[in-house]
């Protein structure tokens, strides 16, 4: 009784020890990932003060999926917002005015009732579905293809929760936010994977059976026991991940949000894959909450579908290859036989497979084409150049900077392009030495740990447990046959083999606790982690629109910090592991001893049992036997066998065991010297590193304080870079320094002759400085021919124009200037400016210039399709657009008729009369002008030709629409005339002419209604010899009305 009280005891003691530890690790954990927040929170405070630079302008300023499109807040335009303008695309402030740098506009929002509100969302949510990173309709060919709809979701959160204005300060709070719980996460994930193998003991083996709870105890149990140098390990991994400056360009710069969130996501992902993945089962909560953040990670931006490669390769590496280590270590008979990789990998690795195609196929759908391939040589000069050599060593001396970006994040760009890093054309190139050294250390490293972890025997025993599997189906009743035949020959043995199998487990395991911890499975997925990170933006399977970015090294970067705070403290974690393992053989020893004694025991009754036949009695008696020998053994037993000891190797052992000790104590010493030694050592490069990525960090966020300070410290590092010197000498434009701004405006055109940007800015510039429009026009012109100018060209000229103008408004040489700029983005107002200088022209007596200027604009007009009109007012727009036609048309004809060339004149006569009915002025103006031509043409033909039956009824019908009473008496005259010059060429024609004056002269006292009577009663009379058709007509004459002589002389003779 007083033992099984002293047990419990015992029993309650050890689980009141266990829960206090496990209260510890929650706390000391807590510590350091608060500890972690805190620390990058403050690193990157100074972020905070960071305006909307760079990329910001393109991604969230000018991003109507951010700032919201005009429908959903009255008076609002993405377009119009007073924003400082980044380098790429600013407005210069001595040309436009009403714009107050550094002061944002705020949006007001509507009051909207709950069903607008749905109508709202669902436009906004189609829209930011089917638009790309930037705000462009993601199926068209010049889209970026970025999609990435949760992180431009997360710019416009910031927005609203803002008050519906931009403010930078909660953009960049929420950047550093998220990057301080990246940090944490980066904790907890390298406590599961840096898990050493040889550190777990026997109690905590997990059986094929178990499920998740048995495993979680497990995990448990090995954070109840990790050593002190482990987790500050783990912690050293997030610290400098943290403080790494190379993260400076994702966490200061806005648009950097894309690889926080994905980042984010890839953590919850691997987290709970971690949490749900056991060798023979899977807790498949945890496992669709890893795949539902892969998805997620990847909707943040692309990188994140290396999750569909990283997780197999976790669940392989920190899963089933412990457990196969663990089955080489027992030497079980099973292990023989059994798969090192398990069903259930299988079945997880292919789940995360077809989820994987399913979402390319659906990404597919909405992108249409998947790749980028619109980028200039500027961005990514590797991408357009054509010899396939140059390409290749340039992409490797690429690779081998991004790794000492990482290694030595000294100089930092914010801005790579050509020519910052020159294309390697040589095989000469000293370049290639670091190229080559840099591949053949991550080659050489991978080649090695993946023999160390035995991969290829892994591999190849699964391939033959598959293939046994096949076979064993096929015999399974032969081998159960078997099985139960020899059951009983072995059951006799079964104690003895056992015994002596966990006696050499017992041994093996002991050799093994002196043995280093076992890192290979964790340091190899940490390579490979880093390598399938890195591969979408190497440049190698598709090309990207940077040659390099150092955003893209937030990842992958995750991998090196595993691998240097591991490295780091790789020889403190195994002296420490060496001091346990010798408390522990100390008590493996006393445990052997015992077992030794109980097996002893355990033989002696079997011998007995088997000589004297019954079993029962027997036992009963060896266990009294041994009851009794044990209770006297407390007290005799020790001194007894002390006294025959000392007295058989007293002389022997006591030189001996004094001299071992020594022994002892001089490597206790020696260790705990290097210990220390190394201790020191490490506190110094881990204080000195991390003062170095704090500092570097610190600085390089004042670098992202605005464009000035970005673009200034590039300057530094990518001085052959064509951006950067245009971009500084942009920055010299708006502190008015010409001759400065010029000379980089010069160098980036040196760099790239190609780089059509700068022509904007050079032309603008010229004329600050000196006032001269004609200097720049060529400039200009060429900005023009840029389709990544035009815009913001045109907008410079639209106001250059309007002050030129305002001084000189008659100037036809400047609008006709203007038009020519305007032809391709506004062809409508090209038009206007066009007919204006027509008009001047003429008014000046340049006929022919004139003439040009109007057939210029009508081409400008042609231009013009539904497409650049406005769906709200594209009617009323396209009824200004025929009025300019009408309008040309009509001058058009006036400069013809001057220059003496009526044909044409009268063609265009003839277009406003059958185009322009809608507009009464111009209409009736035209078809006066019209016939006048026509009627003057007749008059001054010589040839004595006379016009077609058509073009008679015509020119009559013209002129009785002309709201003019000699005009409408005159087209009747007209026909009659003609319909009497027809009789002697073609008196059928002249019928016609006769029949359609009759028609349109129904009074029976008017001549033209006798005259057409009386010729066509005549023809029918005397050609035809008609008689009906004669008396048709001839009865409808009154000889009373007739007050003419000659058609009174004529219906006499009828």
């Amino acid at each position: 009784m007083n033992n099984n009280n002293n047990n419990n005891k015992n029993n309650n003691n050890n689980n009141f020890l266990i829960k206090k530890q496990k209260k510890l690790v929650f706390i000391r954990i807590l510590m350091y990932g608060l500890l972690i927040f805190l620390i990058s929170l403050i690193v990157y405070s100074n972020s905070l003060e960071g305006e909307f630079c760079f990329d910001d302008q393109f991604a969230i300023v000018n991003n109507k999926d951010v700032v919201g499109y005009n429908d959903e807040h009255s008076g609002t335009d993405s377009s119009t917002i007073g924003i400082p303008n980044t380098m790429d695309s600013m407005r210069d402030d001595e040309i436009f005015k009403d714009k107050t740098e550094g002061v944002y506009q705020e949006y007001e929002q509507d009051e909207i009732i709950p069903m607008k509100k749905i109508s709202i969302a669902y436009q906004y949510f189609s829209k930011l579905l089917s638009h790309d990173f930037w705000g462009q309709d993601i199926t068209k060919t010049d889209s970026h293809k970025s999609y990435r709809p949760l992180t431009t979701l997360s710019f416009r959160f910031n927005f609203i929760t803002s008050g519906y204005k931009l403010d930078s300060e909660s953009f960049h709070l929420t950047n550093v936010f998220l990057h301080s719980i990246v940090s944490v996460y980066i904790f907890f994930i390298s406590l599961l994977i840096f898990k050493p193998i040889n550190n777990e003991n026997e109690e905590e083996k997990e059986e094929e059976g178990k499920k998740g709870k048995e495993e979680n105890e497990k995990k448990t149990s090995y954070l109840l026991k990790l050593l002190g140098v482990d987790e500050f390990c783990c912690f050293l991994t997030s610290l400098f991940f943290s403080l790494h400056p190379i993260h400076t360009e994702a966490v200061s710069g806005i648009v950097g949000r894309a690889e926080l969130l994905c980042t984010v996501f890839l953590m919850i992902s691997l987290l709970s894959f971690l949490k749900c993945c056991n060798v023979n089962s899977t807790h498949w909560g945890y496992f669709f909450i890893s795949i539902f953040s892969l998805i997620f990670s990847t909707l943040s931006k692309e990188t994140g579908f290396c999750l569909v490669f990283i997780l197999p390769i976790t669940d392989f590496l920190l899963v089933q290859y412990p457990n196969f280590k663990k089955q080489q270590q027992q030497n079980s008979r099973k292990s023989s036989s059994s798969s090192p990789l398990s069903l259930m990998f299988l079945i997880r690795t292919i789940i995360i497979s077809i989820v994987g195609f399913i979402f390319i196929y659906i990404r597919k759908l909405i992108t249409v084409n998947m790749v980028l391939d619109n980028f200039r040589m500027l961005e990514n000069p590797i991408a357009r150049e054509p010899i396939l050599l140059t390409r290749i060593l340039s992409l490797m001396n690429l690779h081998s900077r991004y790794l000492w970006l990482l290694i030595y994040p000294m100089n930092l760009s914010a801005d790579w392009s050509f020519n910052c890093i020159p294309l390697i054309k040589d095989i000469s190139n000293p370049l290639n030495i670091l190229s080559i050294l840099s591949y053949s250390i991550i080659l050489f490293t991978l080649i090695y740990y993946f023999l160390k972890i035995q991969f290829f025997t892994i591999i190849f025993k699964s391939l033959i447990s598959l293939k046994n599997l096949i076979i064993k189906s096929k015999k399974q009743k032969r081998y159960n046959n078997n099985n139960n035949n020899n059951n009983n020959k072995n059951s006799d043995d079964d104690d003895e083999e056992d015994n002596n199998n966990e006696n050499n487990e017992n041994n093996k395991n002991n050799k093994n606790n002196n043995n280093k911890p076992e890192y290979y499975n964790s340091i190899l997925w940490c390579i490979l982690f880093g390598i399938i990170s890195f591969l979408p933006s190497s440049n190698i399977f598709f090309y990207v629109g940077t040659a390099i970015g150092e955003r893209l090294l937030y990842i992958p970067s995750i991998a090196y910090c595993l691998l240097l705070s591991r490295f780091l403290t790789l020889p403190l974690i195994y002296l420490s592991n060496k001091n346990n393992n010798k408390n522990n053989n100390k008590n493996n020893s006393i445990k052997n001893n015992n077992n030794d004694n109980n097996k002893s025991e355990i033989i002696s009754t079997k011998t007995e049992s088997n000589t004297i036949g019954t079993t029962k009695k027997r036992t009963n008696k060896i266990l009294t036997s041994s009851s009794s020998s044990s209770s006297s053994s407390s007290s005799s037993s020790s001194s007894s066998s002390s006294s025959s000891s000392s007295s058989s190797q007293s002389h022997s052992s006591s030189s001996s065991s004094s001299l071992s000790t020594n022994i002892k104590n001089n490597n206790n010493l020696k260790e705990s010297k290097i210990y220390k030694i190394y201790l020191i050592l490490l506190i110094l490069i881990i204080i000195l590193l991390t003062s170095f990525y704090s500092i570097k960090t610190w600085k390089r966020n004042e670098d992202w304080k605005n464009e000035e300070s970005l673009f200034l410290s590039a300057l530094k590092v990518c001085p052959n870079s064509a951006k950067v010197q245009y971009n500084v000498g942009i920055l010299y434009r708006r502190t008015k320094e010409w001759d400065k701004s010029i000379n980089h405006f010069n160098r980036a055109k040196e760099i790239l002759p190609d780089y059509c940007d700068v022509d904007y800015f050079y032309a603008l510039t010229l004329i600050n400085k000196n006032g001269d429009y004609n200097e720049a026009k060529p400039y200009l012109n060429k900005s023009m021919n840029c389709r990544y100018t035009q815009v913001r060209s045109l907008e410079a000229i639209n106001e250059i124009m309007t002050f030129l103008l305002n001084s000189d408004p008659d100037n036809p040489i400047l609008l006709s200037d203007w038009a020519n700029y305007e032809k391709e983005l506004q062809p409508v107002n090209s038009a206007m400016h066009f007919h204006k200088a027509a008009l001047i022209h003429s008014n000046q007596g340049d006929k022919k210039l004139a003439l040009q200027l109007l057939k210029e604009s009508l081409d400008s007009l042609s231009r013009v399709n539904d497409t650049m009109l406005s769906k709200k007012s594209i009617e009323r727009d396209k009824r200004i657009i025929n009025e300019l036609y009408c309008q040309d048309y009509i001058w058009l004809s006036a400069v013809y008729f001057d220059l003496q060339d009526n044909d044409q004149s009268v063609n265009a006569l003839n277009y406003i009369y059958k185009n322009c009915k809608n507009f009464k002025k111009i209409w009736n103006e035209g078809l006066l002008s019209l016939v006048n031509l026509k009627l003057y043409a007749l008059k001054n033909d010589k040839s004595g030709k006379l016009p077609s039956v058509n073009e008679i009824l015509l020119i009559r019908t013209q002129m009785s629409q002309i709201k003019d009473k000699e005009y409408k008496l005159g087209s009747t005259q007209f026909l009659a005339q003609y319909a009497q010059n027809y009789e002697s060429v073609d008196f059928n024609k002249a019928v016609q002419l006769y029949e359609k004056l009759l028609s349109i002269s129904p009074d029976t006292s008017s001549y033209y209604n006798h005259l057409p009577l009386l010729r066509l009663s005549w023809y029918y009379k005397n050609i035809k010899n008609d008689q009906s058709q004669f008396e048709k007509y001839f009865k409808q004459l009154n000889l009373n009305l007739i007050f003419d002589n000659d058609l009174k002389k004529l219906f006499s003779e009828l």
